[in-house]
């Protein structure tokens, strides 16, 4: 079993709420935790210092929006397709020309070649910039 010492904390932006509400705050910190690890539901437990049977709503109300999901043969929890859904979605909104285009202005000036910008999709190449 993981040593529960080593999992990390849950970042944290300015200063706390003063009315916070500790569901949200706890289904939030095992989404975050997932992230880096398979979780089984002892983890979550021990993780937010709550009994089992929290752990155990909280886990099945994640399950059921799709951010989590359940392995069935090692019954440990792992991100559901809500999660890739919402990564793919904010990655779709990047304008990746913008991002890209000082690294291409350089890679033109130090080399002197026509650089373009590219997306693979299957096993084509779509030019974007």
């Amino acid at each position: 079993m993981r040593a529960m010492s080593n999992l990390p904390s849950a970042p944290e932006f300015g200063s706390a709420p003063q009315y916070p509400i500790e569901s949200v705050d706890n289904a939030l910190r095992v989404v975050l935790l997932g992230e880096h690890h398979s979780l089984r539901l002892t983890d979550v437990s021990k993780y937010l210092g709550v009994a089992s049977s929290t752990a155990h709503r909280l886990l099945a109300i994640l399950q059921y929006r799709g951010y989590v999901q359940q392995d069935a043969a090692t019954r440990s929890y792992v991100p559901g397709p809500t999660l890739d859904s919402l990564a793919f979605g904010l990655l779709r909104r990047l304008d990746a020309r913008d991002r890209a285009r000082p690294v291409l202005e350089r890679l033109n000036n130090d080399l002197g070649e026509t650089v373009h910008l590219g997306r693979l999709e299957g096993n084509e190449v779509h030019f974007i910039d």
